[in-house]
């Protein structure tokens, strides 16, 4: 203690003598004709202007009249010449900076500093040595704690209204923060050294030294709010370190983190806020680590998540800086309540919680800057959904049109008003998809193709229903949301299509919806979707030729395929020829046509012998040139085509005619046949 208060009173003395050294050498600046203020120039000018005042009405005759008509005469000129004399200027470049040299550092600002300090160590000694020497009881000494601290604050308050004494702030700072110290010091120990006082007196007790914490900092400044900061968060693992109750701590830190927020939004100290909602999310880790949260807890965290993640990063932050925050504390709670529902089983209070924050992220999605939460929030349920392990059939169907409507029907109401985007149109699209991968995953079996067929064609409503909303709209050409929904769409009825047909129509289902897609395109007057429609048709190609080996090689010579070959072929060439045909993009056009007569012989070789495929080839050719000349490609196919059959006979027969220039016999067999 006497240390303490010796170096206490070295710091103030250091730091008076320094403030009188600083107004002697402002005294001998002044006389050594150094640039002084203006106010000191004004005084004394009046001053000059005093005394020639009073010089001269010594000076006047007796007959002459009273000083006062000549008083204005001097005085006019005088104040005048005062009030139009310009400012003098001021060379800022040559003033003198502030420095924090040797002399800064260890003369003026750390003595401060080290008497709070001290002064906190101070209270926590005077605790001990009463414990070690046994002199007071255990209240007396939690008491005693708290006078000092209170008398510390109150030795700040002193500091404040003598200013003009002590004009440092860090002063009033030091013993601010020492006493604030000391007061938590006291709580803690009456709760956790003495068991004076419970838990909930506890944290009464702290929240209260909180609270007083960020009413000093609006007094005091930020040091006071940084105090406040790390014993409001640190305090509860000092209390019950041994075992939590999760409800109460979850109150008290809402009300702690929401007063500092509070505090960042008045002073404007964003570094603040944004430290108190981390560690309020700290805290959350904390809690579902813990694990094996029971009704009360689980619902007395999740609503910490959501106070934290939504309440009061809306209600504390503004602007620019201010929207980054809100978008990371709302991805935060929601990955800390995905985990709530996780390891709590997967509950339907916890997935009820969940829908909670889901229709807040909605909410917040009426800004477009935070419009990207609703498909974060979307995503974490999906994702949720996927993992949950072995659902019954009604809960999980209850989570999914529940998760279905929050977010599906949000995104149907703004889709095509003013202010929605892309990002609507995509939770439709991840919505559909998504749902109905979630359900393969956990309730597919073999044999039950016809439900799943049924369930896609069902969802396929989602996306056709937002088509039909918009397809009077206007502004739906100006980006890719009604070509986004009709892909959509059409992936859907292929699915419908896998799992209800047989699987040689796959082919035919994909080469449909390319058409469909490429006639939409035509009717909507957006070429979004026609690109989507040779995506399609390129999925069409693939799946004809990845089916089946023996049909490839029918085109050219004889294999054993099913009747259903031709018709797969066929289906696939009237879809390149409609692509080549009203395509709009041109080079694709091309490639189309010349894909569509190759297509074309591949279904008539399905169907016809080899012995007659050069004949037919060679009509195609003729029907192809008489019938129009702007299918080049298709002519050039075909005339390829015909060229390979041609060639293919007398390539035969050369190969064995240069084998026998080795020594190989060529046989009458190896020589055409001509019937």
């Amino acid at each position: 203690m006497l240390v303490a208060f010796v170096l206490l009173v070295f710091g103030i003395m250091l730091f008076d003598m320094r403030a009188r050294l600083k107004g002697a050498e402002q005294r001998l600046a002044m006389l050594e004709g150094g640039p002084q203020p203006r106010e000191q120039v004004d005084e004394a000018v009046r001053s000059a202007a005093i005394v020639i005042r009073e010089r001269l009405a010594a000076a006047a005759p007796p007959t002459a009249p009273p000083a006062e008509p000549v008083a204005p005469v001097m005085e006019t000129p005088i104040e005048a010449d005062l009030e139009a004399a310009p400012e003098p200027a001021v060379d800022l470049a040559g003033l003198p900076r502030p420095s924090f040299g040797f002399e800064e550092l260890f003369g003026r600002r750390l003595p401060i500093w080290a008497g709070g300090v001290t002064l906190a160590v101070a209270g926590v000694l005077l605790v001990k040595y009463s414990i070690d020497a046994g002199l007071l009881s255990p209240g007396v000494r939690i008491v005693l704690g708290l006078l000092f601290g209170a008398a510390l604050i109150g030795g700040a308050e002193a500091a404040l209204r003598q200013e003009e004494r002590v004009r440092d702030p860090r002063v009033r700072q030091a013993l601010a923060g020492a006493g604030l110290a000391t007061l938590y010091v006291s709580i803690l120990a009456a709760h956790g050294l003495y068991g004076l006082v419970g838990p909930g007196t506890a944290f009464a007790g702290l929240a209260g030294v909180t609270a007083l914490a960020m009413g000093l900092s609006l007094r005091f400044g930020a040091p006071s709010a940084l105090l406040g900061l790390a014993g409001g968060l640190a305090a509860p693992a000092l209390v019950e370190a041994g075992s939590l109750n999760v409800p109460l701590l979850s109150c008290y830190l809402a009300l702690a983190v929401g007063g500092l927020c509070a505090l960042s939004r008045t002073q404007r100290w964003m570094w603040l806020g944004v430290s108190a909602l981390i560690g309020g999310a700290g805290w959350g880790v904390a809690l579902l680590v813990m694990g094996a949260l029971d009704w009360a807890s689980s619902l007395s965290v999740g609503l910490l998540l959501l106070v934290l993640g939504v309440g009061l990063p809306l209600l504390a932050f503004s602007g620019t800086r201010g929207t980054v925050v809100r978008m990371a504390a709302a991805v935060v709670a929601s990955a800390q309540m995905a985990a709530l529902v996780a390891t709590g089983g997967f509950v339907m209070l916890h997935w009820g919680l969940f829908a909670l924050l889901s229709v807040a992220l909605v909410w917040l999605g009426r800004d477009a800057a935070l419009r990207p939460l609703s498909a974060v929030g979307l995503s974490v349920a999906l994702l949720l959904a996927g993992i949950w392990p072995e659902p019954e059939m009604s809960r999980f169907a209850l989570v999914m049109l529940t998760m279905g409507g929050i977010y599906g029907g949000t995104a149907l109401g703004r889709l095509w008003r003013t202010g929605g985007g892309l990002v609507d149109a995509g939770q439709v699209a991840g919505l559909a998809l998504g749902g109905l991968l979630v359900s393969l995953v956990h309730f597919y079996q073999v044999g039950a193709d016809g439900s799943f067929a049924l369930l896609a064609l069902a969802i396929t409503v989602l996306p056709v229903a937002a088509m039909m909303l918009g397809w009077s709209c206007p502004e739906r050409r100006q980006d890719a949301r009604f070509a986004l929904l009709a892909t959509t769409a059409a992936a859907l009825l292929v699915v419908a299509g896998a799992f209800g047909l047989a699987g040689w129509a796959l082919a035919i289902a994909v080469a449909a919806m390319a058409a469909s897609l490429l006639m939409l395109a035509e009717r909507a007057g957006d070429q979004r979707v026609e690109w989507s429609g040779w995506a399609f048709a390129l999925g069409a190609v693939m799946a004809l030729v990845g089916w089946d080996f023996d049909q490839m090689a029918r085109l050219w010579g004889d294999a054993v395929v099913p009747a259903e070959a031709g018709l797969r072929w066929l289906a696939v060439a009237l879809m390149a020829v409609l692509f080549g045909w009203r395509a709009r993009f041109a080079e694709g056009r091309l490639v189309a046509q010349g894909l569509a007569a190759l297509l074309g012989y591949g279904a008539v070789a399905q169907i016809m012998s080899a012995l007659w495929l050069p004949v037919a080839v060679a009509l195609g050719l003729v029907m192809l040139a008489q019938g129009t000349r702007r299918w080049l490609p298709a002519l050039g196919v075909m005339a390829a085509i015909s060229l390979l059959w041609a060639v293919w006979p007398l390539a035969v027969w050369s190969g064995h005619a240069l084998l026998s220039l080795a020594g190989e016999p060529m046989l009458v067999t190896g020589l055409p046949q001509f019937g």
